[in-house]
């Protein structure tokens, strides 16, 4: 046994200033943590000219604040910035050192402190025991590594494409559902075709406004990293939106009985909560609320709707690339991140109306086809926790020497 520091250089990563930090247009990548890592390699959405930190292709990227140990290899120099250390072998084989430090993961986050994210520095990095043994074997237990989790991640990759097919022909259906029909039964103004497109004959078309009986907004509080457990009180997330079902876990704790006394009812079942605010991807986003949650509160960004609508046929609707152009066109906001969504704008929306009959009829059929998806898409989840599970068993039993690698290898 010995520790990395004595057969490895570890680099600490260094953020350069901020204004030095660009879109990704050709120059030096760079990576401030390991929200990039991809399956082996990173792949980099931004670049600094001159990082004070660079890893050299082949180094290893291990991230050192949370989630602590995810590695990654360097396949190109990059800059990285504090969430990242780059580990460069000298006295013993690459490859090795790879599999080595992705087994590590378990120590690392034992060892990890922070109260608002967990974290290590290099100098625990460097530290870290390693077993070392002759350069043959290290290189017997790289190549086996190498060919098994190919085909754990061969299968894992499968089973993603599963679920991202289930989820893409839910979404195909649903634009279905909005637009089987080429024309109206009454001639729409241009201005409302360019918005919605084509919708199934026999179905109107209103505006927001039209259909919301009551909104409720949310409150600005106090909170904590949550989210609340039995008996406490949290506030809503907008990322508890972001799915279009509601995830009650999204929330955070709020433990100030002031705070507490100030806020609203909470939420309540049969509305529809919608986001005002975030990024691109949240704004607009919409949830069902199945049932009531006392102790669950809105944020400040978060809009309760009542409606006339059938909320199942919302929530489908505002799904679909007809809304989404409409939430795109009205946000505003200085950055990508602080977008936001005035409800004076929201209300002018235009929607498709067909009657509640329609309405529960395109409800039925997409729910039923989500309940199908759902259950396959858990059984591919459980699939590919089981293989990660077996892969990272493979990694510590090939580096420990708990397997049988023979003599075949050189």
């Amino acid at each position: 046994m010995t520790r990395l520091k004595n057969v490895a250089e570890v680099i600490a990563g260094q953020s350069p200033p901020s204004e030095d930090v660009t879109p990704m247009e050709g120059g030096l990548p760079f990576l401030q943590g390991n929200a990039e890592f991809g399956p082996r390699f990173p792949s980099a959405m931004s670049e600094s000219a001159n990082p004070p930190k660079q890893a050299r292709r082949g180094d290893i990227l291990v991230s050192v604040r949370a989630p602590v140990g995810a590695v990654n290899l360097a396949d190109q120099a990059y800059g990285i910035g504090r969430g990242l250390c780059a580990v460069r072998p000298m006295g013993i084989e690459s490859r090795y050192a790879f599999w080595l430090l992705a087994s590590s993961s378990a120590y690392l986050n034992s060892i990890a402190t922070g109260s608002t994210f967990a974290a290590i520095s290099a100098g625990d990095l460097a530290a870290v025991p390693i077993p070392v043994d002759s350069q043959r074997r290290q290189r017997r237990i790289a190549e086996f590594l190498d060919r098994e989790t190919a085909q754990i991640d061969a299968l894992i990759a499968k089973q993603q494409q599963l679920i991202t097919t289930l989820a893409e022909r839910v979404e195909a259906r649903t634009v279905f559902a909005f637009t089987q029909a080429k024309s109206t039964t009454a001639p729409l103004a241009s201005s409302v075709h360019s918005v919605l497109g084509p919708i199934p004959s026999g179905w109107g078309v209103a505006r927001m406004k039209h259909v919301i009986l009551s909104r409720r907004s949310g409150t600005s509080v106090n909170a904590t990293g949550g989210p609340a457990g039995a008996g406490e009180v949290g506030v809503l997330k907008t990322s508890a939106v972001s799915t279009g079902r509601l995830d009650p876990s999204q929330n955070k704790l709020v433990l100030d009985p002031e705070e507490i006394a100030r806020l609203q009812v909470g939420v309540r079942a049969g509305t529809i909560l919608v986001n005002r605010a975030n990024s691109p991807q949240l704004v607009g986003a919409a949830a069902l609320v199945g049932e009531n949650y006392p102790s669950l509160y809105l944020s400040d960004k978060l809009w309760e709707l009542e409606t006339t609508v059938h909320t199942g046929f919302l929530n489908a609707w505002m799904r679909t690339r007809a809304y989404r152009s409409q939430v795109e066109f009205c946000t505003v906001g200085v950055s990508s991140s602080m977008l936001n969504l005035a409800f004076e704008d929201f209300k002018e929306f235009y929607i498709p109306l067909p009657s509640a009959a329609d309405q529960a009829r395109v409800c039925s059929e997409i729910e039923e086809l989500e309940r199908t998806a759902d259950a396959v898409t858990s059984a591919a989840q459980a699939q590919i926790a089981l293989s990660r599970e077996r892969r990272q068993a493979l990694i510590s039993a090939a580096v420990t020497g708990k397997i049988d690698l023979g003599e075949t290898s050189t």
